[in-house]
């Protein structure tokens, strides 16, 4: 079974909804409530204005000019020995005390020597101590020097293209240029966009399955996944805008064929 655009034709197989009905909410920032679209229900991490990826309302805030190196704070002491849980920051760069809901922020740490990145839900904050324990999933010890830098935090709304989404499901966004109205601004409204799942207990692999040509985009998970899949293809097409992975090969997939892609 062939699945493949036509010649010549751009197809994008897209699991992003485009949002509308924005309305002023102060100076530059508008909102839009995403229970009015049907989509209240949606928590995701992305957002595309006019199909480039906008940052999450966070401190410090990115800096353009050094993408790999700005926009950090670093650990700055040990709170517990082998922690997982809890940073030490620097009261210079963070000021949690105005944060009015701590629980919605996560942080975005990459933990020893830079060997992995989490993103993990924020649980307390000691402004005495500058410390703030987070969700377990941190995958390494946290170690003084460790980069990372607090996103979701309403208060922290205040660079152009940031945007913030609370529990309530309003959007709040600040453009980075051109009118909103008719601007195309899109969010991830499916985790993964094709998903081919077989049972290699069973011995039954999804088999003889090809996608030529597709430009897949805009999943807040991994845009394919194929689980027990055998003899399957993926070519000439585009994966781009996940959250995630591209693509995701799992649990004895093999002799699966991943060529000429973007």
């Amino acid at each position: 079974m062939t699945y493949a655009a036509a010649a010549g034709e751009h197809v994008i197989l897209s699991g992003g909804r485009r949002l509308s009905g924005w309305e002023s909410y102060r100076d530059e920032i508008w909102q839009v409530d995403l229970n009015e679209l049907g989509l209240g229900h949606l928590r995701f991490l992305q957002l595309y204005y006019n199909g480039e990826s906008q940052p999450l309302a966070r401190v410090p805030n990115t800096v353009a000019s050094h993408p790999r190196t700005g926009g950090f704070t670093y650990a700055v002491g040990r709170v517990e020995r082998q922690s997982k849980t809890k940073i030490k920051y620097d009261p210079a760069y963070i000021d949690a005390s105005r944060w009015t809901r701590p629980d919605e922020a996560l942080v975005d740490i990459f933990s020893y020597h830079n060997y992995w990145n989490s993103i993990v839900e924020v649980r307390d904050v000691n402004l005495e101590n500058h410390v703030l324990t987070v969700d377990e999933g941190i995958s390494y010890v946290i170690q003084v020097g460790d980069r990372f830098f607090v996103k979701n935090v309403f208060e922290e709304h205040d660079a152009p293209g940031e945007w913030y989404l609370d529990d309530d499901g309003v959007l709040y966004l600040w453009p980075p240029s051109g009118d909103i109205a008719t601007t195309e601004v899109i969010v991830p409204a499916l985790e993964t966009l094709v998903e081919g799942r077989g049972d290699a207990t069973l011995g039954t692999f999804v088999e003889h399955i090809r996608f030529e040509g597709f430009d897949f985009a805009h999943a807040s998970g991994s845009a394919l996944v194929f689980r027990a899949s055998r003899h399957c293809q993926i070519t000439k097409s585009t994966v781009r805008d996940t959250g995630y992975n591209g693509i995701n090969l799992y649990e004895d997939t093999h002799r699966f064929r991943v060529a000429g892609n973007d």
